[in-house]
């Protein structure tokens, strides 16, 4: 099964970058002021998580051989972070819970996909799998999506300068790095 995740995974990281920039778009509007986009965001991360996976399988196999252990566990903490912004986003969707509810885990599970996105980026680096812009950019993501977490934590509100600046900077690179990575994929996988 993993094998056909990573055989896929070049299309489905390129409709996870639309995904990014569609929740983004919607993020832009609620913060602007229209409530009812906070919905459409929760729904659009939900399955822009759920297309990320198959791009985690495929970096770990390409990345993986000079660092496995390293790899195999950012690879881990990713899916596991991923899967509970998933179950959360869910809950939140259907009313299980309350926005309040899911902010920490999902703070606190965003910086360990902050880590796994800067660790591929600079085991990227050090292996020339993939051109260093794109490796960089990954880890430009990894680092402002932590940023993002930061902020929250240090005022409990999005408009903290370090909470804004992250999500505007990872609102770029995040759709450029997974559209790039769209594009590279088919020569690893």
């Amino acid at each position: 099964m993993i094998e056909n995740l990573i055989r896929i995974s070049p299309s489905i990281t390129y409709w996870a970058a639309w995904l990014s920039i569609a929740s983004t778009a919607a993020l832009f509007i609620l913060f602007a002021g229209v409530g009812f986009m906070g919905p459409v965001n929760d729904f659009l991360s939900i399955f822009q998580f759920l297309a990320l996976f198959p791009a985690v399988f495929a970096l770990r196999q390409i990345l993986g051989a000079g660092n496995p252990a390293i790899i195999n566990l950012v690879t881990v903490l990713a899916l596991l972070a991923m899967a509970t912004i998933i179950f959360f986003q869910t809950g939140l969707v259907l009313g299980f819970f309350t926005f309040q509810q899911t902010l920490r885990p999902i703070l606190a599970v965003g910086v360990l996909i902050g880590i796994w996105w800067m660790t591929v980026g600079f085991i990227g680096l050090s292996g020339n799998s993939f051109p260093a812009g794109l490796d960089w950019l990954a880890i430009l993501s990894g680092f402002f999506y932590i940023l993002i977490a930061v902020g929250f934590w240090i005022s409990g509100s999005p408009e903290h300068p370090l909470a804004a600046i992250g999500f505007l900077v990872a609102a770029v690179t995040v759709p450029w790095w997974l559209f790039w990575l769209s594009r590279l994929l088919p020569n690893h996988v």
